[in-house]
């Protein structure tokens, strides 16, 4: 088969040609972990570890500002107040377009504490607002007004209200399709604390999922269709939690056109690429490609992710995936048969096979090419999936995966103290049972049709089994011929795998046994003088037919029968399809009696039909014995030598010839998991001791994907008991969304300040994984927080109203100073300060830094001082560009690069509260305004930086310009000194002087266009500069076209005098 034919096979099905190299070591044993240990090692220090970073860090932040350590606290260091600042701009603005009252000073914290105590109360607004939380608000605040608080629940927004609709006097074509993406800066700023404060980033546990947020409004842009979520249908976001506590680290809208909506969100943990961290990060199967995993494994992450069959570059498929491919491309591109079976030769090494009888394996390939982290490939194929006989999975993962070990799931069950064997503190009864069973058997398992149940009993020669061997076996010759063995092991090996569906009648039979034991106990109290062990047999009988044989027999022989194996009347009361059973009993556990009970479902319960006391003598049980074992020896000895279970796996030296290659392949892929789990149970001195019941094996790297998976799920669950659900915009929606994940933030931050931490600091020992689990769900619940919270911040606003921290208009003796002072506090120690780039975009957007420019309080006043005195390291004398009219090279004019150089004012003074460089000359005259003097008197900073460049662009001209018509002037004096003949003319000064008062019409034009700008605005405009603000600097900010600038912006605010 050539190189060329491989162009025959799809990419997805080629993908191990990806630098993947297969690094699977067949002779490695399994090992099986019970899930509480291998979460103890895993999960537990974690666990406390995240737990107590969480108590340190709020505890460290809250008391660095100042303020008591309490449940309003921590909901404030986490809920920024700079963003609330910007919520409650764009609802203002909203509000103000539906011709509401605007916002006043903390009515929109009021607002949303409000909304949050008024989803405690499943009832009506009416009935809520009028009767029930009225009276919560009696003795502590004022409650909001219904209908306000419906406005405002209506009107909030995410972004800006400044474009959203296209203005009838601009030719700019407004795209409706894209505009959600505008609350990107509400997405960020919403969850940076959390991601501070919450996230470690040693020891994270974090999960990568998608959210359906249901919405049929008409603001939706982009929806997606899910019948397995919840709603249905709406917007999709992006969305990182942590796996342990549920708490979300953010959340990004999907939008049309973004192809890069992973990569934000991950640039939102701040952490940057390429450094050391401890963070585990788990995608959704969504998520499951090879280029996320490698992106994510350049940030330093460990990443553990499902997947996709196709599509995904995962280097194995399996048999029937590739199958179907080809089958596809075979009618399509002509191959013949013997082709496919070449091509499917070069790839049968990435193949796995889909024989159901197979058991568990596992196949792992490193890729060779080099990243940060070694990533790895591993495909699993789970038997002990509920749903399907065979589910084959394939796993992206970065870190130390453990390929070779499975945990253990315990079964949830009562426990029961009467249950042999079991975990329990057993009784003087039970414990006399187990005495003598120990004598001649130990015990595997404590359950039945549990996952270590199905396991252990194959390999083994059960009941049901020993019947057809006993029926089959030569009993003169004791001997069975090599083809008689594969035959008898294909039995064997379909009766231990295979999946056999139940009935309803089986299902009713297993029910119906714990009552006939019941039964049992209180209708046949003493059957022998003196207590003897025996064996019990209980058969349920539903079919009529098997009921009116049961039933015949009692008739005939009584309801208690005393019999001896194998005399007619045992041959009467006990089938023969059953009789074997009873003997493999006896013979295992080495009683002369067996119990056989017939019992039928009537009424319910158990009817118990007859009781059959069967005398076992010795002899029969030895003669069943040398038939089993002339059978069983050459059929499974070679499974149970000593030295193949201390291997823990079976070679092809293990075999006996008549073993086929088939049977070979099934038992090597099952005795992995059976040897691993008899040397769990296995004690140092050879004793057995039984795990408790199992509900399934799943491999290591399945168990930590299915733990760190539903961490979003619970995060969106415990959004919803806290969310109140109103109809309304999706951009509202979504807004209340996250401030609700910040909410359930909130909770788990105090769970960890004020229940968890002081409770482990106690400790001698640390916790289990459990016992952490355990104070968690004991401490306050997420809706007594909710409620407890809520009252506190809004008596807390109330207060703070009552002492006039509130007034609109603040005045510089104003305690409001005080709380502005505390504000500005907090942002320098959240943010770079002195900003270092972007320093004019920020004080253009950001709503706290436009009032830091125009705020006058004590403490607060803006004073210029010179830049070697604010900035280290700056030499005495230092100049810097002033940053409100700096123009850089590219963008100015071609008229106006005579040298090649930009255009700026160079100053050495800084304004000592902004903490930037601002100049004092005053472009455009005597009587114009410096750059000092517009940043901080100014309300439109945009609009004010165009018209000083522009100003600054005008007089380098005019200079360029002047300087021009003085070489001209000097030009023409001399060349009349030159040629005294011609008539004299005017002085030099005389004419640059009579120049420069004759303006041209470009000129007088601009002038009446300065004199619009320059008029009085009214509220109405003042509202509309501020909206278009933003517009100016995302559009035409840095537009090299200037002049068209200012005719397309709208008149100025009235100067400050």
């Amino acid at each position: 088969m050539t190189s060329d034919a491989m162009k025959w096979i799809p990419a997805d099905l080629k993908a191990f040609q990806d630098c993947w190299e297969e690094i699977t070591d067949d002779s490695q044993p399994y090992e099986v972990v019970m899930e509480d240990d291998f979460s103890q090692d895993y999960s537990a220090k974690r666990m406390c570890d995240i737990l107590g970073h969480i108590a340190q860090r709020l505890t460290s932040l809250i008391s660095g500002r100042g303020k008591t350590v309490n449940r309003v606290a921590v909901l404030e260091q986490l809920l920024d107040t700079s963003v609330l600042y910007k919520l409650e701009e764009y609802t203002t603005q909203m509000l103000v377009s539906l011709k509401h009252q605007p916002l006043v000073p903390f009515e929109f914290r009021e607002f949303l504490f409000t909304r949050w105590l008024r989803s405690r109360f499943k009832v009506s607004n009416e009935v809520a607002f009028a009767s029930l939380m009225k009276h919560v608000a009696s003795d502590n605040f004022t409650l909001m007004e219904r209908d306000r608080f419906i406005a405002i629940q209506s009107c909030t927004r995410g972004y800006a209200q400044a474009g959203r609709t296209a203005s009838v006097h601009s030719n700019a074509w407004t795209q409706q399709g894209a505009m959600l993406r505008r609350m990107k800066e509400i997405e960020v700023a919403l969850f940076e604390r959390s991601v501070h404060a919450l996230l470690d980033k040693e020891n994270g546990f974090i999960v990568l999922d998608d959210e359906l947020i249901a919405s049929r409004a008409a603001d939706v842009e982009q929806k997606a269709v899910s019948n397995r979520k919840r709603g249905k249908e709406g917007p999709v976001a992006d969305c990182i939690a942590c796996s342990m506590l549920s708490t979300c680290f953010g959340m990004r809208l999907r939008v049309k056109n973004d192809s890069s909506n992973v990569d934000r969100l991950l640039d939102s943990l701040l952490i940057p690429k390429h450094t050391e961290c401890g963070i585990e990060l788990a995608f959704d199967r969504g998520y499951g490609k090879l280029a996320a995993v490698l992106a994510a494994a350049d940030r330093d992450l460990d990443v553990i992710t499902i997947a996709g069959k196709l599509g995904s570059r995962h280097p194995y498929n399996t048999v029937e995936d590739w199958d179907a491919a080809m089958q596809k491309r075979r009618h399509r591109s002509l191959l013949t048969h013997e082709t496919i079976r070449g091509l499917k030769a070069i790839c049968g090494q990435w193949l796995i096979p889909s024989d159901n009888y197979l058991g568990c394996e596992v196949r792992v390939a490193k890729r060779q090419k080099p990243q940060s982290k070694t990533v790895y490939a591993l495909a699993l194929r789970d038997v002990f999936n509920r749903k399907e006989a065979r589910k084959d999975l394939k796993f992206f993962v970065t870190q130390n995966h453990k390929p070779y070990t499975f945990v253990g799931v315990p079964k949830v069950q009562e426990n029961k103290n009467d249950v042999l064997f079991s975990h329990t503190k057993a009784s003087a009864t039970r414990s006399c049972v187990e005495g003598m069973i120990l004598q001649s058997a130990e015990p595997l398992t404590t359950g039945q049709r549990c996952a270590d149940w199905f396991l252990m009993k194959s390999m083994l020669i059960s009941g049901t089994m020993a019947g057809e061997i006993a029926q089959t076996v030569d009993l003169n010759t004791l001997r069975m011929s090599d083809e008689g063995l594969t035959n008898l092991l294909q039995d064997c090996i379909a009766s231990w795998f295979g999946r056999h569906k139940g009935t309803a009648m089986m299902a009713a039979g297993s029910r119906n046994e714990e009552p006939t034991i019941q039964k049992l106990r209180s209708s046949v109290k003493f059957i022998q003088t003196q207590p003897v062990p025996c064996c019990l047999e209980i058969k349920s009988r539903l079919a009529d037919t098997t009921v009116r044989r049961a039933e015949s027999s009692a008739t005939k022989h009584g309801s208690v029968v005393n019999c001896v194996f194998g005399d007619d009347t045992f041959k009467d009361c006990v089938p023969a399809e059953n009789r074997a059973q009873v003997v493999h009993q006896a013979l295992v556990t080495q009683f002369d009696y067996g119990l056989f009970v017939t019992s039928k479902v009537q009424g319910g319960e158990g009817s118990l039909v007859q009781v059959v006391v069967i005398e076992i003598p010795a002899s029969i049980r030895m003669t069943h014995g040398l038939v089993l074992c002339a059978v069983a020896t050459p059929l499974l000895g070679f499974l149970h030598g000593e030295h193949v279970v201390k291997r823990g796996v079976l070679i092809d030296d293990d075999f006996p010839p008549w073993v086929t290659v088939p049977q070979k392949a099934i038992l090597k892929s099952r005795a992995k998991l059976y040897f691993a789990h008899l040397k769990l149970i296995t004690m140092a001195d050879g004793t057995v001791k039984p795990t408790q019941p199992l509900l399934l094996y799943k491999h290591s790297v399945q168990h930590r994907y299915n733990k760190q998976k539903p961490g979003l799920d619970m995060n969106t669950e415990l959004s919803d008991r806290v969310a109140f659900n109103s109809k309304g915009s999706f951009e509202s929606k979504y807004v209340f969304r996250m401030l609700d994940a910040i909410l359930v933030n909130s909770w788990r931050a105090h769970q960890a300040v004020f229940d968890v931490a002081p409770w482990m600091a106690t400790l001698a020992e640390p916790p289990t994984l459990a016992q952490v689990r355990r104070k968690l769900h004991g401490a306050e619940t997420i809706e007594d927080y909710v409620w407890y919270t809520s009252t506190a911040s809004l008596a807390e606003l109330a207060s703070l109203k009552r002492s006039n921290l509130a007034i609109p208009n603040l005045r510089d003796d104003s305690p409001a100073g005080a709380l502005f002072m505390q504000e500005f506090q907090r942002y320098r120690e959240n943010n770079v300060w002195p900003m270092r780039r972007g320093a004019l975009e920020k004080f253009i957007k950001d709503p706290f830094l436009k009032r830091l420019r125009t705020a006058s309080f004590p403490g607060c006043e803006h004073k210029s001082g010179r830049v070697h005195e604010l900035v280290n390291k700056a030499s005495e004398g230092a100049r810097r560009k002033c940053i409100l009219c700096f123009v850089s090279k590219k963008d100015v004019p071609e008229a106006s690069r005579l040298h090649g150089r930009g255009v700026s004012s160079n100053s050495s003074f800084m304004c000592t509260t902004c903490m930037v460089c601002l100049c004092k000359k005053k472009i455009g005259g005597s009587t114009a305004k410096s750059c000092y003097e517009v940043w901080h008197e100014r309300k439109n900073l945009a609009l004010e930086a165009t018209k000083q460049r522009k100003r600054l662009l005008e007089s380098r001209d005019q200079e360029d310009a002047d300087a021009e018509k003085r070489r001209k002037l000097s030009a023409n004096a001399n060349s009349q000194k030159k040629s005294p003949s011609k008539s004299p003319g005017p002085s030099q000064d005389a004419q640059f002087q009579e120049d420069r008062e004759q303006p041209d019409e470009d000129e007088l034009v601009e002038e009446d266009q300065e004199d619009e700008l320059d008029g009085d605005n009214t509220d109405e405009q003042d509202i509309e500069e501020e909206e278009i603000g933003e517009q100016y600097y995302d559009d035409v900010y840095f537009s090299s076209d200037i002049d068209s600038l200012e005719d397309s912006t709208g008149e100025e605010e009235e100067d400050s005098k």
